[in-house]
């Protein structure tokens, strides 16, 4: 299931966890900031500038996002549930 990130959706998230626990499933989420992607290639110098507003100073790349998205699949995150992953280079926190 994929789930957008509105803030209808960030409420939802909890409540599909709980209602999911009966038949072992996790759900989760994650929220990128500026991604460098096929789709973004047009508006490089875009992803670019909002890159340099967050902490880490550069946008992400699909691998990073990739790489939270296989860790919570994985059977290190079956403990996590109804959490949201911020793979935003720390835009989240300012």
């Amino acid at each position: 299931m994929t789930l957008s990130s509105s803030a209808e959706d960030r409420h939802q998230r909890p409540s599909l966890a709980a209602q999911a626990k009966p038949v072992c499933v996790t759900v989760n989420a994650v929220a990128p900031g500026p991604i460098h992607t096929p789709g973004t290639d047009g508006m490089r110098e875009t992803v670019e500038q909002l890159g340099k507003t967050v902490p880490a100073g550069r946008a992400g790349t699909t691998a990073e996002v990739a790489a939270a998205v296989a860790f919570l699949v994985s059977e290190e995150a079956t403990y996590v549930n109804g959490s949201t992953v911020s793979v935003d280079g720390g835009r989240a926190a300012v």
